[in-house]
């Protein structure tokens, strides 16, 4: 039996939110889009709130309501 490489898949992620006037069934031409580092496993509002683009939702009643658009958009 031969032995494989194992392929480190813990660093190189980002993460965009998906354009809202592309069906989803479309794969959207990537290079308009904007990402930011993603952390693999985790969560995107923690990507989010590490590049500085949402506030802690955690921190207070009006941040945990501002932030409720991240679970209702779908991410690439």
């Amino acid at each position: 039996m031969k032995a494989f490489d194992a392929i480190q898949l813990t660093s190189g992620w980002e993460v965009s939110k998906y354009p809202a006037d592309i069906p989803d069934h479309y794969i959207p031409d990537s290079s308009g889009l904007d990402f930011i580092p993603a952390v693999v496993p985790g969560a995107v509002q923690y990507d989010l709130i590490s590049a500085g683009k949402l506030e802690n939702p955690y921190r207070s009643t009006k941040a945990a309501f501002d932030s409720s658009w991240v679970a209702k958009s779908d991410w690439l």
